[in-house]
């Protein structure tokens, strides 16, 4: 029985083997057994596939041959903790084949002991992941390159959800509104602004139209510094097409906003009519006084033949080919015809403007209207003696020359008193009346300047002063024309009506949570407030006078549940509910709906009062990126801006539709071609990526691009370097933004200073003063040209102070609210606080400093007040702290004295003892 187990036994070992060694020989993975010092004792077929080593080659060999130059003790460190009886499961490492390659493998390998428990060998199981580890590898090299495009850019991008909550950003984003990234990441993109409707707005167009371009926005810093910038915006996708969120690049406009508000206000602020002209006579722009003279609106007047407006065209036509062949013409006579048939006579001057190259552009042409300029004295007359209004003529002094029956009667003085008298005598407010002629001599004109005329009986009434000067047939100003108009009772009653209807105005368009609609008993919308444009996505003249079941469910209409809330609403004033709202695009939202009814001013029912909100829960987020290589490709070709990626030797690696487009080649021929070759200065396009390799990146560098069709466009590239996950160099990306028109209005930029009203002054290196400002010439009395070139310093009480000033903006690069006194030349002094700060040329070399002074002598005046004052209390609150002192002083004295006393009893007590104890210790010395 015995010899039978035993035969069984060694059966079913045998049959056990042979499918162990089945499995070790089909197995897909690398198997292989040592001994405990690493010498290969077995070898299957997968283990020769994966190392390309028959096992004949491999058995009896030591398994270090596998271990790679870079893993010298890899292979002992595993052996050492088996024998220490440990396992090694999933360790992830690198093999040399017999071919020299290096493949990655995910290994297991685990003990082989006998029926003792010695241990006698090991069994490792191989893995081959080298193909694993390159596509893990890839989709981090992708990731890294879509991280590396944003962060190589330097102006704001960022990702926007469907929401409008804030997906990524750039280091851009961050320091423009100073808030770091993790906090800015799954915040509403709209809080950053100062209009964040319009900024909800933007990313709403982009999602419903695919994309936007230069849409104006003003970011604000957390700081409060505000940075206007234009956005260019485009969806980007997933790789089934659909709609991931919206890439949106920002640059930074700023300054030519500036330039540019700077230009149309020269246009508008002459009160002579302006036109510019192309080359081919057409209008390009005109002032309100050009649509004024020709009865025609600025934007018919634009694009049509600057001659078609004259009596003469064929002389205009002259008059503008002149310019152009010439240069400019002075005083050239035309006459204007109104569509209405009346004429005008003026005088043109005229000059070419070019562009940044020198390029003339056009011409700038100013009409001075010589017809007023010859019936001055006739038309003034007659306008103050034609006219109810009280009418006035003052002279630059201040006086009165010329009134008309009105003024007399309205101050209660005859007309030759008031002649000669000062114009401010008549007023309750005088210094506000001799503010008010002041400002029309300064600026041309004032509209609805409020004074009250005091007449001699005491009467007041409030009037309207509209002014403007007047002039001689030389253009020199002779004096201020002013006109009254009686606003007493008007001014009451508008006043009333205009604080209740901006009081109701404010609730009605501050609330952008809520819908706030107003309609009539026939259910005709009659008002609606933002709050409803943003829940039902109707403009305000779309909806206007619409019927508001618009609105509504067809299923609330067809069960009569709306006609029986504004029944209730009706009967009782007030009906309440939740119902179904449908918008504009047919989608639908659950709404808390309040109804009023609206009463006239009799109380009888004129309408109804609509407040509702969204109260459904948005929707679940869109689903995650889910490929890191098409939100890169999504991110290059959701711009409109031309971008591209050069390799360190110079060539396009990738480009995005925008760049095809301003080169005219396409995508598949620009990758691979001499980035530099599509610009007009190769060297310099050469000179430029080899800056963002050498310095990390590079701001604002000009260049111009070639279309090939010759076509120039001229654009400033911010680029800089990307880096794969090891922090290596892989190329230089760069974004071009065209800044053509900028560079136009630019050249307003000389304006600029002289449109301020404080002092401004820019000072040279050596402390020159380079520029300054009509208001530095009144606060110094010396006139532009003699204070050009000297000293700046010349002009102040405190020279030194003043030189320690602009020299310490060299030095930190500004300074803010410096104290100066500016001493007139007359001996007058205002004292001033500067802030200033450096200025630089293209190339960020320092040329000067800018500095702006503010008018502060009358804070002053008010800091001194405050300092005596201050100084008296302090003065007071010592003597209360001496007399504090002298009470302690004497308290302290007192309980001295009461100490002493009590000393004193204390010493006669001790005296008395001592007696009486010297008398005993005698007595008992005696009885012994």
């Amino acid at each position: 029985m015995p010899k039978v187990k035993e035969h069984e036994v060694k059966k079913v070992d045998r049959a056990h083997q042979s499918l162990l060694a089945s499995i070790v020989e089909s197995s897909e993975d690398a198997i292989i057994a040592k001994t405990p010092e690493g010498v290969i004792t077995s070898w299957n077929p997968a283990a020769a596939a994966m190392y390309g080593y028959t096992a004949a080659e491999m058995i009896g060999k030591p398994i270090s041959i596998l271990e790679p130059s870079d893993r010298p003790h890899e292979m002992e460190e595993i052996l050492r903790k088996l024998r220490k009886g440990e396992r090694v499961e999933h360790y992830e490492t690198t093999r040399r084949r017999k071919d020299g390659k290096t493949i990655y493998i995910s290994l297991t390998v685990s003990p082989i002991r006998d029926s003792s428990g010695r241990l006698i060998g090991a069994s490792s199981s191989a893995r081959n992941i080298t193909e694993r580890r390159r596509v893990e590898e890839q989709q981090l090299a992708t990731s890294n390159y879509a991280r590396s495009l944003i962060e190589a850019s330097l102006d704001p991008l960022v990702t926007i959800s469907p929401e409008g909550k804030i997906t990524d950003v750039n280091e851009a984003a961050v320091k423009v509104t100073g808030v770091v990234k993790e906090r800015l990441i799954g915040t509403d993109f709209s809080d950053y602004f100062t209009d964040p409707d319009k900024a909800r707005e933007g990313y709403r167009q982009a999602f419903a139209e695919g994309s936007v371009t230069d849409y104006p926005l003003t970011i604000r810093h957390q700081d409060g510094q505000l940075t206007d910038v234009l956005y260019n915006a485009s969806v980007y996708r997933d790789v089934q097409g659909n709609v991931l969120g919206v890439f949106a690049a920002a640059r930074d406009v700023t300054a030519q906003r500036q330039a540019a508000q700077y230009a149309r206000s020269l246009i508008e602020a002459s009160l002579d009519p302006l036109v510019t002209i192309s080359p081919e006579g057409k209008i390009t722009d005109v002032n309100e006084a050009t649509a004024k003279v020709t009865g025609v609106p600025r934007d018919r007047l634009i694009g049509t033949d600057f001659s078609e407006f004259f009596t003469e065209p064929d002389m205009a036509r002259e008059g503008y080919r002149q310019v152009f062949a010439e240069g400019s013409v002075t005083d050239y006579p035309l006459t204007i015809r109104h569509q209405d048939g009346q004429l005008t006579d003026v005088l043109y001057n005229a000059s070419v403007y070019s562009d940044v190259q020198g390029n003339v552009l056009g011409v700038f042409a100013a009409a001075r209207d010589v017809t007023a300029q010859r019936q001055t004295t006739q038309y003034a007359r007659s306008l103050i003696e034609a006219s109810l209004d009280p009418l006035v003529t003052i002279s630059p002094e201040g006086k009165i020359t010329d009134v008309n029956e009105a003024a007399a009667k309205v101050t209660g003085v005859p007309r030759d008193r008031l002649i000669g008298a000062d114009f401010s005598d008549f007023f309750t407010e005088p210094d506000k009346a001799r503010e008010g002629y002041r400002q029309a001599f300064a600026e041309g004109s004032v509209t609805d300047y409020p004074l009250t005329i005091r007449h001699r009986d005491g009467q007041l009434t409030d009037v309207l002063y509209n002014a403007s000067v007047y002039r001689d047939v030389h253009g020199n100003v002779l004096g201020v024309f002013a006109a009254a108009r009686d606003v007493t009772e008007n001014r009451r009653v508008m006043r009333e009506f205009a604080e209740t209807k901006n009081f109701l105005d404010n609730i009605l368009q501050s609330s952008t949570k809520y819908s706030i609609i107003g309609k009539d008993l026939n259910y005709r919308i009659l008002s609606w407030n933002e709050g409803a444009r943003l829940n039902y996505g109707y403009a305000e003249e779309e909806i206007i006078g619409m019927d508001s079941s618009i609105l509504h469910s067809p299923e609330d209409i067809q069960a009569g549940v709306v006609d029986r809330m504004l029944k209730v609403a009706y009967e009782k004033g007030l009906a309440e509910g939740e119902f179904q709202r449908v918008r504009k695009d047919g989608s639908r939202f659950v709404a808390s709906v309040v109804v009023t009814r609206r009463n006239d001013a009799s109380g009888n029912p004129v309408g109804y009062l609509l407040m509702s909100t969204d109260i459904t829960e948005k929707k679940l987020a869109e689903e995650r990126l889910r490929f890191a290589s098409q939100y890169a490709r999504s991110l290059i070709e959701a711009s409109l801006d031309p971008l591209v990626t050069i390799s360190p030797e110079g060539k396009i690696t990738d480009v995005n539709e925008a760049t095809a487009k301003v080169t005219g080649v396409e995508r598949d021929r620009l990758i691979g071609a001499d980035f530099s070759d599509f610009f007009t200065e190769p060297a310099k396009a050469r000179e430029g990526y080899r800056q963002a390799f050498a310095e990390g990146s590079v701001t604002d560098y000009p260049l111009t691009i070639r279309h090939k069709d010759g076509q120039l466009t001229d654009v400033l590239y911010n680029a800089s370097v990307y880096r794969d996950v090891h922090g290596n160099v892989l190329g230089v990306f760069a974004a071009a933004r065209d800044v053509t028109a900028q560079r136009q209005t630019t050249q307003y930029a000389r304006s600029l200073i002289e449109a301020s009203l404080d002092p401004l002054v820019t000072i040279s290196p050596e402390g020159k003063i380079t520029d300054v400002n009509e208001a530095t010439a009144k606060v110094t009395g010396v006139p532009r040209e003699q204070l050009i070139g000297t000293d700046f310093s010349d002009y102040f009480t405190e020279p030194d102070k003043a030189r320690e000033g602009y020299e310490q903006v060299f030095s930190k690069g500004f300074v803010t609210d410096y104290p100066l006194t500016i001493r007139h030349r007359d001996g007058r002094l205002t004292n001033v606080l500067y802030n200033a700060s450096v200025y630089r040329d293209a190339q960020g070399n320092v040329l000067g400093v800018f500095a702006a002074a503010r008018d502060v002598t009358a804070q002053r005046e008010a800091e001194a007040k405050v300092t005596e004052q201050r100084a008296r209390e302090e003065q007071r609150a010592r003597e209360l702290e001496r007399l504090a002192e002298l009470e302690r002083f004497q308290k302290l004295t007192v309980g001295r004295e009461l100490k002493m006393v009590e000393l004193k009893k204390e010493i006669e007590e001790l005296k008395r003892e001592n007696a009486k104890f010297r008398g005993d210790f005698l007595t008992e010395k005696a009885g012994r």
